[in-house]
């Protein structure tokens, strides 16, 4: 149950809700979601009771309301590594000037922001860059953190950044990051930096997986990752059982190359969701291994079969994919199996939403910052 005098969240880019399931979940009350895709809107207004659609990049800033927490999810497109990655040129990269506007206007408490990983190399890192500069002139924190949702303990390869800006002194992010990445020592090749923002978009430093810009001065640390891998058994996890002695490979289709090619992987967590390919979670296994009661079992989380490349493969029903973001998204299955709407519009929806385990981890540290 939200508290009374709950803070507050405005939320923008908000899919069909999993950033809005992290923040109930971590005590904050939603006073506005907003999208600019209609099936999105129509889905999140089913589930939650309530959504905008509004293209903020073109509406009046008094349709959106004034929070103690902005959250925005804002187009990773441009910034994607499967897509074109024109950055700021691209009309969808538009939506974070919008959002500076957004800021200046509302004087919100804290910003939280959300994108690919791929944010951080676009035009050699300076897109990165100037996200940062620009949240920095307007708060004394800004950090951040990348992190995927396997090392939550789930087959999908999903790395995404979370940035935080606010105006208190201490890091709010500090134990992700001893959560997701080795001590910094000299044995790790110890680095750190501290560089004035008016310095820092054209400065030689490359942009780590974590850190923060405190009184507009970046303090970089080389950050070394964990290892992201799966290391549960793939077949238990689809099935919740061992239906046979093989191995089931994750894989996904490809067909840019004018021919369409299912390709494996032995890392089990290759597919994809959401793409600019239409992706859907894809796993095979040897066509030798087939029988009825294997088949029985496959049909119960999948909603397509075929044989393709050498295997037996199958694509993951929306109900099923939503397993792969955490145990928090499953809330979203029913409704979104009996949506009237095409498959390839289920899976997108799906694929643009940021997992609200993922989200839980950040969204809980920001409670409490209101609650101390």
């Amino acid at each position: 149950m939200v508290q009374v005098n709950a803070p507050t969240v405005t939320e923008i880019c908000c899919g069909i809700g999993g950033t809005r399931k992290a923040f109930v979940d971590a005590g904050f009350k939603v006073i506005q979601s907003i999208d600019i895709d209609p099936l999105a809107c129509e889905f999140h207004k089913k589930f939650w009771g309530d959504a905008d659609q509004i293209d903020i990049t073109k509406c009046s800033y008094d349709e959106i309301l004034s929070a103690d927490v902005l959250s925005a999810g804002f187009p990773c497109q441009p910034f994607s590594t499967s897509g074109y990655r024109t950055g700021f040129d691209h009309e969808q990269g538009n939506v974070f000037l919008s959002l500076l506007d957004l800021i200046d206007r509302k004087n919100y408490s804290v910003v939280m922001l959300e994108n690919v990983k791929g944010l951080l190399s676009n035009d050699d890192g300076k897109t990165f860059k100037r996200v940062l500069i620009e949240l920095a002139r307007r708060y004394k924190t800004v950090e951040w953190i990348t992190y995927n949702l396997l090392s939550i303990g789930v087959p999908m390869n999903r790395p995404r950044i979370v940035i935080l800006a606010h105006n208190r002194k201490e890091q709010s992010l500090s134990t992700l990051e001893e959560r997701f990445f080795l001590k910094p020592s000299m044995d790790l090749f110890f680095e750190e930096s501290k560089i004035p923002i008016d310095n820092f978009l054209h400065s030689s430093t490359s942009n780590q997986h974590a850190g923060a810009i405190i009184d507009e001065k970046y303090i970089g640390e080389k950050k070394v990752p964990l290892t992201d891998r799966f290391d549960g058994n793939l077949m238990q996890f689809l099935f919740k059982k061992d239906i046979g002695e093989f191995k089931v490979y994750s894989g996904r289709f490809w067909g840019r190359t004018g021919k369409t090619i299912f390709y494996t992987s032995e890392n089990q967590y290759s597919h994809s969701v959401g793409t600019s390919m239409g992706g859907a979670p894809t796993f095979g296994f040897n066509p030798e291994f087939l029988s009825d009661t294997v088949l029985s079992e496959v049909n119960k989380i999948a909603n397509y079969t075929t044989n393709h490349s050498g295997y037996f493969v199958f694509r993951l029903s929306p109900r099923e994919t939503l397993r792969l973001f955490g145990e928090r998204s499953t809330i979203f299955g029913q409704l979104i199996e009996d949506e009237k709407m095409p498959m390839v519009s289920k899976y997108k929806l799906i694929g643009n939403m940021f997992s609200p385990d993922q989200a839980y981890l950040v969204t809980h540290l920001m409670f409490r910052m209101f609650s101390e």
